[in-house]
């Protein structure tokens, strides 16, 4: 069983070495005694507030960035347990009271679906209206995120993607619901086709789902369904509460239940990419960032990719993993000199 039914496995959260200290800029510094050079870390962190304040002067709103990084075997970073824990401490110790608003610039390819509905609510206990920003993508369980947002902002870069469940044994790899589907609909197009317009009697589909089970084990169907089930229901609460609250309830009832049927079975791979048209017609509440907005929220990404290519952030901690970056830009920020 995987501890993240969308990525990998958890790891622990810090941002850089254990060696510095905690700044209220989310990176890690000494703070000098005496003029001197700055070091990598502390000129990284000067560009990262730059190029977030870039967004900011755009939406007027404080930023918090959410990066998760893309490992070196190619997987992408992803939402576990450990960050709710961590983004509420951080969040506790930077904002005072409650904002009228914040934007969040996500970048992560999955994690786990817990984690991802524990984030977004905890977001709200520290902002009324959230908005995600999606500069390159937010897939699984970032998509799930992203439901707890009264708004999706996207980049003609961004993309979003279907709540696929996935599920690691240690016999048959990793088996994902979608596939599950797949092969349930194959089973049924052939019981129709042998079946025929004379209605001939056919066992072919309980000879198929017998090698179904046969190659899945029937209690890890179960807990696959039974994630996917979860994974429905976190996003009709986080729908409900937030992006499609203003609605009248019938209506409300309606929407979310055509959106998240599409979003978890409704489309025939992981792996599939929905940008900002299929989105909307979706009817999730998606706005296009401004080709300003956009360039300035594609190179904050590019930068954090640069700067965890150069082991300055997002520590790798072994296996291919590393942690994510976390960071809170209030609108009063003034760079440091």
């Amino acid at each position: 069983m995987s501890d993240d039914q969308f990525g990998t496995q958890p790891v622990k959260r810090n941002m850089l070495s254990d060696k510095t200290k905690e700044s209220k800029y989310g990176l890690h510094e000494e703070k000098p005694h005496h003029a001197k050079p700055l070091t990598d870390e502390e000129k990284a962190r000067k560009e990262i507030i730059s190029l977030a304040m870039e967004i900011m002067s755009i939406r007027k709103r404080p930023l918090l960035i959410m990066y998760y990084p893309e490992t070196r075997s190619g997987s992408g970073g992803s939402m576990q347990r450990l960050d709710v824990e961590y983004m509420y401490n951080m969040l506790v110790k930077e904002i005072d009271g409650k904002l009228t608003a914040l934007d969040v610039l996500l970048h992560t390819e999955g994690g786990d679906p817990h984690t991802a509905y524990h984030l977004a609510q905890i977001l709200h206990k520290f902002a009324d209206d959230v908005t995600v920003l999606v500069p390159k993508w937010a897939y699984s369980a970032g998509t799930l995120f992203s439901m707890g947002s009264c708004e999706i902002r996207m980049s003609p870069l961004g993309h979003i993607s279907p709540m696929d469940i996935r599920w690691d044994t240690e016999d048959k790899g990793t088996i994902w619901a979608i596939a599950v589907d797949q092969y349930l609909e194959f089973v049924r197009d052939c019981k129709r086709k042998i079946q025929g317009e004379d209605g001939l009697k056919t066992d072919i589909d309980s000879h198929l789902l017998g090698k179904l089970v046969d190659q899945i084990e029937a209690l890890t169907l179960g807990n696959i369904y039974r994630e996917r089930k979860v994974t429905k229901q976190y996003a009709e609460a986080l729908l409900s509460r937030y992006m499609f609250r203003h609605l009248q309830p019938k209506r409300r009832k309606e929407i979310i239940n055509r959106v998240v049927d599409k979003l978890v079975f409704g489309f025939a791979t992981h792996d599939f990419k929905i940008d900002s048209t299929l989105a909307k017609e979706l009817e999730l509440v998606i706005e296009e960032m401004s080709h300003e907005e956009s360039l300035a929220s594609i190179n904050l990404i590019d930068f954090l990719d640069k700067l965890t290519w150069q082991d300055t952030i997002c520590e790798d901690i072994g296996e291919g993993i590393r942690v994510p970056y976390f960071h809170y830009v209030p609108t009063n920020n003034t760079e440091p000199s």
